[in-house]
């Protein structure tokens, strides 16, 4: 499913979080999105499923108006994986995963929504925990079983607000690729907030690099993480090198403290060490 954005403007009281935001995002591509944290990576999110209302501007789906779909019908076409979500609730993963199921099936799950998520579950590495109680697992436990639930409601649009947060290092890489390998197989719409440049430079296929409320570069790795564009956004020193053709970022320390912590840090390094 094609997602275009036109002019999209969004704000809280008088602070302008996106300003004239344009946008297309391909479909059967990965496309991440990376900025210093408060740009409105989260907020675009928000615009594009409905849990925000923009001031101003167009979001299309396949040319579609977003404010002419219902939600019923939105929760058919899109899923969206939070960063966290409250654990109060206690119930099976299972039963937390089938809740993917809902826009299609409601209440009456059938032997294929079971299957679906069954598949799911398997394919996030999670299967072990069928039976548990969702508020009983770790962080990254949780964080799996919330992909599995997004991917279980077969969307043809699949957000994911760092999915890989609260994961080590193998299944950074191993959700980053599986979610690449569904957007060119199954042709479908996927976006995903990042942090790590260097694991979204080595599986997006499109990067689109948020400062100050715009897009201030869209394109492939190669085109995005330069190392001016992450200087002039993130306020940060490095040097990118080409690794088997993907960019790789090495940050260089430098003096980036701002003035009313630095006598903190300060004395804190005195006390720690006292011959200073």
């Amino acid at each position: 499913m094609d997602l275009e954005i036109k002019d999209m403007c969004f704000g809280y009281g008088d602070q302008l979080v996106l300003n004239n935001i344009n946008l297309r995002v391909a479909p059967g591509r990965l496309t991440c999105v990376l900025g210093p944290n408060g740009v409105g990576k989260s907020t675009l999110m928000y615009c594009i499923n409905k849990l925000q209302k923009p001031r101003s501007g167009q979001i299309l789906l396949d040319g579609r108006e977003l404010s002419t779909i219902s939600l019923k019908e939105l929760a058919k076409m899109m899923s969206f994986v939070p960063h966290d979500e409250d654990d109060t609730f206690s119930m099976s993963v299972m039963d937390t995963v089938l809740m993917g199921r809902h826009p299609h099936s409601g209440f009456n799950h059938t032997k294929k929504d079971y299957e679906i998520a069954a598949q799911n579950i398997k394919l996030l590495g999670v299967e072990d925990l069928t039976m548990r109680n969702f508020d009983e697992l770790s962080a990254g436990q949780h964080q799996r079983v919330l992909i599995a639930r997004g991917l279980t409601q077969e969307p043809q649009i699949l957000m994911l607000d760092e999915p890989t947060a609260n994961l080590d290092v193998k299944y950074q890489m191993l959700v980053m690729r599986m979610l690449k390998d569904i957007a060119r197989v199954k042709g479908i719409t996927v976006l995903v907030i990042c942090h790590d440049l260097n694991v979204t430079a080595i599986f997006a296929d499109d990067i689109v690099l948020l400062s100050k409320g715009g897009v201030y570069a869209h394109g492939s790795p190669k085109e995005v993480l330069t190392e001016e564009n992450i200087s002039t956004v993130y306020g940060v020193e490095c040097e990118v090198t080409e690794v088997e053709g993907v960019p790789h970022v090495r940050l260089k320390d430098g003096d980036y403290l701002d003035s009313h912590i630095e006598d903190t840090v300060k004395a804190f390094e005195s006390e720690m060490d006292p011959g200073q």
